[in-house]
């Protein structure tokens, strides 16, 4: 969804700045593919019916990835719906980055019930988590986070075989800026995850 933290996540995965606010899409129907400046770029076969844009970076952490920005699911309408189906297929892994003012989404569950893509390759992040925390006692943000998490999981569930869901809750933001990440932050046993299945 739209604001919902994915460049923060890239720039955490990569452990560098790959995802500048100067790269944003212009238009929202842009499938932004991040790639290493010595890796072999997506076959242009695999591009010509998408609209897109490779930016390159030298982050030797990530060399052998391509990560992809596809569009905000919450933007898209007929022609960008169609892009962003025709596209998915070329991935390995599919990451959903929601948050907590919209992983209740029903456009967001809507779309997901369309992607023609085995549902093993599917990964739920639920990022700005910290959000639930803000200026709550410890044990509330503990109590609200287990109540979303809870409802996403169910709503996840209408859609999808429980048994293929994997699910982080996170909070991106700590993990680019280097800081102490939060006791309920996920984030290393999902970048350990995104990493060991691309091997």
């Amino acid at each position: 969804g739209t604001g919902v933290g994915k460049s923060t996540l890239m720039n955490a995965l990569a452990g560098a700045p790959i995802a500048s606010t100067s790269y944003r899409r212009p238009h929202t129907d842009h499938i932004l593919i991040y790639k290493h400046e010595d890796a072999r770029g997506i076959s242009a076969e695999h591009l010509q019916s998408v609209p897109s844009r490779e930016i390159t970076h030298r982050c030797d952490t990530i060399q052998q990835f391509l990560l992809c920005d596809l569009p905000d699911f919450d933007s898209l309408l007929g022609e960008h719906r169609q892009n962003v189906l025709r596209f998915l297929k070329h991935l390995d892994i599919l990451v959903w980055v929601t948050s907590p003012e919209k992983y209740a989404d029903r456009r967001f569950h809507e779309f997901l019930a369309t992607v023609p893509k085995a549902q093993q390759n599917f990964y739920f992040v639920l990022n700005k988590a910290d959000l639930l925390f803000e200026g709550k006692p410890l044990e509330t943000g503990y109590e609200q986070l287990d109540s979303v998490t809870r409802r996403f999981v169910e709503l996840l569930k209408e859609k999808m075989d429980p048994t293929a869901i994997i699910f982080y809750p996170l909070a991106a933001r700590e993990a680019q800026d280097g800081t102490n990440l939060s006791a309920w932050n996920q984030f290393p046993s999902f970048r350990q995850q995104v990493f060991q299945q691309r091997d």
